[in-house]
């Protein structure tokens, strides 16, 4: 079971993943959800350490419309997704 931490999370705005998102939340502001959605999947897929698919999987979530929409997140996605309970 992953847990969460209660440190500070720093995003290194350099890594690849999170400039993918970064970029996805662009399109968002522009009305391009299609190709913001693409670009979120884009990085969970290259996601590689907790903080990247935490990061990913918290955007890819806000583009399904329940956890049965999840399939391509898998269980540890799903965790990801909903461990951030603000």
């Amino acid at each position: 079971m992953h847990r969460v931490s209660t440190y500070p999370m720093h995003f290194d705005p350099e890594n690849p993943v999170v400039k993918l998102c970064a970029q996805g939340m662009l399109l968002e502001g522009e009305g391009k959800h299609s190709e913001a959605a693409k670009l979120f999947h884009k990085a969970w897929a290259d996601a590689s350490d907790d903080l990247e698919k935490f990061t990913a999987a918290h955007y890819v979530a806000k583009y399904q419309n329940c956890v049965n929409d999840k399939p391509d997140l898998g269980r540890n996605g799903a965790i990801f997704c909903f461990a951030d309970t603000r």
